[in-house]
């Protein structure tokens, strides 16, 4: 800022001191937008801790916009309030889905982050039925879902692209094949596989 008595910086006819005090300008608009997605991850912390989780096995009955608690549950709330707030960022003529941009590419990278939450809190639902309504082991089953996901391989970009091509048999396979040496017989009842192939 000019002090009394001063011209202002921002109209120097150095080309340099006008560049710097556009990207600190540029730097604290960036800040505040930081500031603002920070002020949604603490609201969500916050009412995160007042929510009681809804145990593994109960997600099989979430609506669309219920938030329980659990991280799966947060997580793809916080992604999806990311979205709309990124969508807002959009230059007016550009669409994200094809401009490359570093606005646009910016907010599809905040979609590809929500697509691997949407995805992994749909797995996390519909394991959650069939372990609810077609096992007599669910808290095997959900534990099983839940040491699965942690494995390495399914990053962001893998959940977001890869995830939702797999039909809900192969999960079932899967967890049926880890779990079945421990429960020493069938995890699931026979006519799963057929209905979720």
């Amino acid at each position: 800022m000019a002090t009394p008595g001063m011209r202002d910086p921002r109209m120097s006819f150095d080309g340099v001191v006008r560049f710097a005090y556009a990207r600190l300008d540029a730097l604290r608009a960036e800040a505040a937008r930081l500031d603002g997605l920070l002020g949604v991850y603490a609201r969500h912390f916050r009412a995160r801790q007042e929510l009681r989780c809804v145990p593994a096995e109960d997600h099989h009955d979430m609506l669309d916009d219920a938030d329980c608690g659990c991280a799966a549950c947060v997580d793809w709330t916080l992604r999806r309030e990311e979205f709309v707030a990124a969508g807002m960022l959009l230059p007016k003529g550009h669409r994200w889905s094809t401009c490359l941009c570093e606005t646009c590419r910016f907010i599809g990278r905040v979609h590809l982050n929500f697509l691997a939450a949407t995805n992994r809190r749909d797995l996390l639902i519909e394991m959650a039925f069939y372990a609810k309504h077609h096992s007599i082991y669910p808290h095997h089953v959900m534990a099983w879902h839940e040491d699965e996901l942690r494995r390495p391989g399914y990053t962001v970009n893998w959940c977001a692209q890869e995830m939702s091509r797999f039909p809900m048999a192969h999960w079932l396979r899967k967890c049926e094949a880890a779990v079945g040496p421990v429960v020493s017989g069938m995890v699931f009842r026979e006519d799963v596989f057929e209905r979720a192939a």
